[in-house]
């Protein structure tokens, strides 16, 4: 079965028996009483939604990462003020998200919310799709000692002055505010004394993750008024199924690195006061397991953080995953896969696991190029594949045979030969 992640698959279940004595089989179908929406997938409801309060139907969603695999993993906002009130990290604030290594996020957003209490309505901006514009839905580096992946969308300014780079792996994509605000400025920039929300989305609608963080909380800790807490009661109260929480300030500041200090070499002098907020153990799921006194890491695993790797979720049963995608930022290239026909969209297949004839995917590219690298891995490893010329710009590629874990597959293109060598 071939399907893209996120798809919502509705069924309908019965079960018959025959009761001991009785020639005649006993017969139950599933209803609306025996069952009930799974907690993960907030605030999707689509008996709720769909079935004008009366129509009944069971239903999972498909996806790449496995609930609760998914989070926020650092925000950094602030560093410190100079005589004129100017936040030192305004150039290089930035939100870190955690998935599994080669998971394919196509379709996730990351949101940024302020509640307006004085006008009682909620800001929303979407300021990163990944897998659109030019922000990966997938990141080739990972972290053996965690076996996950770290992607950064910082402010605009972020990658201006070069605090946060594409080339060294601190940097995804950048995000603008579509609705700026007082506290969310037209140029990217966070204001640091102002609480906001903060939530990483699946491509279904599904909330995976959702915090309240501030810069600083000088003025909250004196003013009840205005403390974070009444962010997270407002998103809370006006936002179906939201389950906020504050997770905390990033306004601890370390001293200035000094030759010889415990601070030298630590990226002090690259991201502001080199702290941020951050996730150390769990899956950043309450308060408790975030620290305002990390280094800032962003793109990699956080200062003191454990995340075991044989804990990720893995195909279980007789069925793994196989997740077919294209380049889309070198583009000129389309898959077909099942039931989906030239698509450029990521594709999930399932297939027995140990398959004897795996998968195949046809790719058409574009005049005057021809199909690049494969990328064939499974366990962050490079696993095997054949791969046939259909001619007319179409190949074939066989993927999955054998294989007992998830694999991911990632197509290119290039330009054609004979126009190389021309």
């Amino acid at each position: 079965m071939a399907t893209a992640p996120g798809t919502v698959v509705q069924y309908s279940l019965e079960v018959i028996w025959y009761q001991a004595g009785s020639g005649a089989p006993a017969t139950n179908v599933l209803t609306a009483a025996d069952w009930s929406t799974p907690d993960w997938y907030r605030p999707i409801d689509y008996n709720a939604d769909y079935g004008g309060g009366k129509a009944f139907s069971a239903y999972n969603i498909l996806d790449a990462v496995a609930p609760g695999w998914g989070w926020i993993n650092e925000v950094n906002i602030y560093g410190t003020h100079d005589s004129r009130y100017l936040n030192s990290d305004a150039d290089a604030q930035f939100v870190e998200v955690a998935v599994p290594a080669g998971a394919d996020i196509s379709g996730w957003s990351l949101r940024m919310l302020e509640a307006v209490t004085s006008r009682r309505l909620i800001v929303t901006n979407t300021v990163a799709v990944f897998g659109a514009g030019n922000l990966s839905a997938t990141k080739d580096t990972y972290y053996t000692q965690s076996n996950m992946s770290f992607r950064v969308v910082g402010n605009l300014n972020s990658r201006k002055t070069g605090k946060l780079a594409f080339d060294n792996g601190t940097l995804d994509g950048t995000w603008s505010f579509a609705t700026p605000t007082d506290t969310f400025s037209s140029s990217g920039e966070i204001f640091w004394t102002d609480p906001i929300g903060i939530q990483l989305v699946r491509s279904s609608g599904v909330v995976e993750h959702e915090i309240v963080v501030i810069g600083t909380n000088w003025y909250g800790e004196a003013m009840s008024e205005y403390h974070p807490t009444n962010s997270v009661a407002d998103f809370n109260s006006k936002m179906r199924n939201a389950a906020f929480f504050y997770a905390g300030p990033d306004d601890m500041q370390i001293p200035a690195a000094k030759t010889g200090s415990s601070y030298e070499g630590k990226g002090v002098s690259i991201y502001g006061t080199g702290t941020s907020l951050g996730v150390v153990s769990s899956h950043g799921e309450t308060n408790t397991v975030w620290s305002k006194t990390m280094r800032c890491t962003p793109g990699s695993v956080n200062e003191g953080q454990s995340i075991n790797p044989d804990d990720i979720p893995q195909p279980n049963g007789e069925t793994i995953v196989v997740y077919c995608n294209v380049d889309t930022a070198g583009g000129h290239i389309v898959q077909t896969v099942g039931d989906a026909v030239e698509t450029n969209a990521s594709v999930m297949v399932m297939l027995k696991r140990g398959s004897e004839n795996g998968t195949n995917i046809v790719y058409k590219v574009d005049p005057w190029y021809e199909l690049g690298r494969v990328g064939v891995t499974s366990g962050g490893k490079d696993i095997g594949h054949v791969r046939h010329d259909l001619g007319n710009r179409e190949y074939l590629v066989n993927v999955g045979v054998g294989a007992s874990n998830t694999v991911t597959v990632v197509a290119s293109t290039r330009v054609d030969e004979k126009l190389r060598n021309e």
